[in-house]
């Protein structure tokens, strides 16, 4: 520490010193306080006459209740009624209903188109091909496999499933012959 630092610390311990010193009562101001109230010598509220070593301000504060009235012992708990909760609520599971079922997928048409003849007069005929085998059809023709052919146009044939009663379309390549 520096000479510089230990003078001004010094100052500074001095300096409190002397303040705490003028904050001190002395015995010739002193006066005597009641664990209550402390009666101050200028701006007092209270007469000059009242005796400080009376408590004058005692008489003006409420007295307070004897243990005696409260509880038997000072440091027991009051007590707390603490109410359960209420039990939850019934659970109520709703059945549902199954709708009727889904329909089932549309079937795939086994059929792969071969060609389209179309005569004079006569209602076009369409050439179908199931696995090797060669078909030839016309509309209203119930076909193996349960699909009837219901009508044929240059874009497409249009099948009906019996079984689920489902249309199905096969795409037709090219025009007519």
């Amino acid at each position: 520490m520096s000479p510089r630092s230990r003078l001004l610390a010094l100052v500074a311990t001095a300096l409190g010193v002397w303040l705490a010193r003028g904050q001190l009562v002395t015995t010739n101001e002193a006066h005597i306080v009641s664990p209550v109230l402390r009666v101050p010598n200028v701006g007092s509220r209270l007469p000059r006459s009242a005796d400080p070593a009376g408590s004058p301000g005692m008489a003006q504060l409420p007295m307070r209740a004897s243990l005696e009235e409260g509880l038997s012992d000072p440091f027991a708990l009051p007590r707390v009624v603490v109410k359960a909760p209420p039990p939850p609520a019934p659970v109520v599971i709703a059945s549902v209903q199954p709708g009727p079922p889904a329909p089932p997928p549309a079937p795939r048409v086994p059929y792969r188109f071969v060609g389209l003849l179309s005569e004079n007069g006569k209602s076009p005929s369409v050439y179908l091909a199931l696995g090797e085998k060669l078909i030839e059809a016309r509309s209203g023709d119930v076909l193996e496999g349960g699909f009837q052919l219901k009508s044929i146009t240059t874009k497409e044939l249009s099948f009906l499933h019996q079984q689920s009663n489902l249309t199905v379309r096969l795409a037709v390549d090219g025009e007519p012959l």
